[in-house]
């Protein structure tokens, strides 16, 4: 820097080189490098003070001959390892290979990360599009049904005071009233499906959520199934909707029992770790077709002669609209299902 300036080198460029120069001379140099450094080192502090300004030219010489004395010292190293030059590049082939494997291998990882991610976008894409059309169709035939469903459960009601029990008549008259019973039940799914994102939030004990979805389920539902519960002490509260979060634990329950036809286990397991909190409903009932995995919470889809295909669509509903997730996993037929509810400790609304 500094002999390359001119007859009158700048004096701060001249100090740089100085100090650059003294940081090289702490190294490790053979003799004569480090008389070639001590003489730059003089010739710059002339420079510096202006005493020899025609000096450049012989310091330009000195950096070129310890730069020459440098390289030669390398080369002197290189020859000394005394390693043929064909080891010398199968070593550079095998160190290219690896370095292309290593690209190639993580280029895979991410093609296949993006994959995933897009799959996945897709999926939702076309989830919320059913839900539109979904949302459309309840928002037009909600009330004229929900009024004539009304009128019907009411006749078929006051009917029955009519008829004594026991008759066929009345019987007639109840399989009305629970039919319209589930129409009804169809239809505020339907609403509660498509309706806003607003969530009403607290905080809520996972324990007590759990001990009151369990003793729902026992209430509603006879059955010889033996229901388990692995809840451990101490957990964090949630920030979630109470409503909502006791109604994806007693569906995930109930369906559950009816996986395993009322004789089998069910095991409600809670989980905390890593700011989130999840809910683990396991069976070993008839289990799911892996082909069949990607569709189980699609609007309608149901394995089950009496089952409408709205239970898990609203339960994963849920889930997002508290930003978290439910996840499913099977190994197949006969062999059992674990539906997982995640949800974040922190309150994280997506409405949309």
């Amino acid at each position: 820097q500094c002999a390359l300036l001119g007859a009158v080198p700048d004096a701060r460029r001249c100090r740089e080189a100085r100090r650059a120069l003294l940081e090289l001379r702490r190294r490790e140099w053979r003799p004569e490098s480090r008389a070639l450094l001590d003489r730059i080192l003089a010739m710059t502090r002339e420079l510096a003070d202006g005493r020899r300004p025609d000096a450049a030219a012989e310091v330009r010489r000195s950096v070129n001959r310890l730069k020459q004395a440098t390289i030669a010292r390398v080369g002197e190293e290189v020859r000394s390892a005394q390693v043929p030059t064909h080891r010398r590049a199968v070593r550079l082939l095998v160190a290219a290979c690896l370095a292309a494997l290593g690209g190639a291998a993580m280029f895979a990882w991410f093609y296949c990360r993006l994959v995933r991610e897009r799959q996945a976008l897709e999926e939702r894409v076309r989830r919320s599009e059913k839900l539109g059309a979904i949302g459309t169709l309840a928002a037009g035939i909600a009330h004229e049904i929900n009024n004539p469903l009304a009128t019907i459960s009411m006749s078929a009601e006051a009917l029955a005071e009519r008829i004594g029990p026991g008759t066929e008549e009345r019987e007639y008259l109840r399989a009305i009233q629970e039919e319209t019973a589930r129409c009804r039940a169809i239809i505020g799914d339907l609403s509660d499906l498509t309706r806003g994102g607003a969530i009403d939030r607290e905080p809520v004990d996972p324990e007590e959520i759990c001990r009151e979805a369990v003793r729902i389920v026992l209430r509603s539902r006879e059955t010889e199934a033996a229901l388990e519960t692995e809840i451990p002490e101490g957990l964090p509260l949630v920030s979630a909707d109470r409503g909502k979060l006791l109604q994806v634990l007693v569906n995930l329950l109930l369906n559950a029992i009816d996986a395993t036809e009322g004789k089998g286990r069910v095991r409600l397991a809670v989980r905390s770790g890593n700011g989130r909190i999840s809910f683990g409903v396991t069976d070993d009932g008839r289990g799911i077709d892996p082909d069949l995995l990607h569709r189980i919470f699609e609007p309608f889809f149901t394995d089950r002669e009496s089952g409408v295909g709205l239970g898990l669509t609203l339960c994963h509903r849920i889930a997002e609209l508290h930003g978290g997730e439910l996840t499913v996993e099977s190994e197949g037929r006969g062999r059992g299902a674990t539906f997982t509810l995640v949800l974040p400790l922190e309150a994280t609304d997506h409405a949309s």
